[in-house]
């Protein structure tokens, strides 16, 4: 990652994605930690961070798929 070059090919939207992958494990970790034996905050905590992560995991893709479709073996990206 610090010899290669990295290319964002769609910075809003990835932006937003990233934000929400975040947000949204941070709130599952707060349940977690505010669970006080309840066993629906535990399991919303949990579906939380998955979700979360599973947006992270997205938008990562995502970026992938688009430098595939607009950058690779180009000088100048579509």
């Amino acid at each position: 990652m610090f010899d290669k070059q990295i290319v964002i090919t769609q910075p809003s939207s990835s932006f937003l994605v990233y934000l929400l992958g975040m947000l949204t494990t941070a709130v599952g970790i707060y349940y977690l930690v505010i669970e006080n034996g309840h066993m629906s905050r535990i399991l919303w905590g949990w579906s939380l961070i998955l979700w979360g992560v599973g947006a992270l995991i997205a938008g990562t893709s995502y970026q992938a798929f688009g430098y595939q479709l607009k950058c690779q073996n180009r000088s100048v990206c579509r």
